[in-house]
């Protein structure tokens, strides 16, 4: 990767734990929407996804493209897979050696996972920005992404009563 990629990854990086004490220190509605509430999954994913949309948005200010298309649909592909990766590597080690039982074990594995699915998705993002997306693409790339920003604000402050390993139960 190049080093404006590692810098990009490092900005993501510092704003995603940024994000995560805000709630801790101040806590309010806002600090709740953006910041990490509870120690859960889907607050990670959240931040994450969040974290990646801001320097998003100020990197095309900062670099103003003039690739528009390509550089707004490879950023809400990223955006949309940062979510998805880190949340399926976080399960590699339960599913692959079993439960983690310790805290610092815990924190340096979600540094790592953070680390790798920023990583890729940057990687990544560096081929997905010379592609030029139809429109059609483009319109379902952006209700992907307000889909998965719907379900995090919403989520945030009345969780659906669903675990994604239990089975669902219909109402009788």
């Amino acid at each position: 990767m190049k080093k404006n990629n590692w810098i990009k990854v490092l900005i993501i990086w510092a704003l995603y734990v940024g994000l995560h004490f805000t709630h801790k220190y101040i806590p309010c509605g806002l600090t709740q929407l953006f910041g990490c509430p509870e120690e859960t999954i889907f607050h990670h994913m959240k931040m994450a996804y969040l974290a990646y949309s801001l320097v998003s948005i100020i990197e095309f200010f900062i670099l103003k493209p003039h690739y528009r298309e390509s550089f707004i649909s490879s950023r809400i592909l990223s955006v949309i897979l940062i979510s998805y990766f880190s949340f399926m590597l976080w399960f590699f080690v339960p599913v692959v050696i079993g439960p983690i039982h310790t805290e610092w074990f815990e924190i340096v594995y979600s540094n790592l996972i953070l680390a790798f699915s920023l990583s890729a998705v940057v990687y990544i993002e560096t081929f997905t920005e010379k592609i030029s997306f139809n429109k059609t693409i483009m319109r379902v790339l952006t209700l992907l992404y307000l889909i998965i920003l719907t379900v995090f604000v919403v989520s945030t402050f009345s969780p659906p009563e669903m675990d994604v390993f239990s089975p669902l139960e219909h109402a009788q």
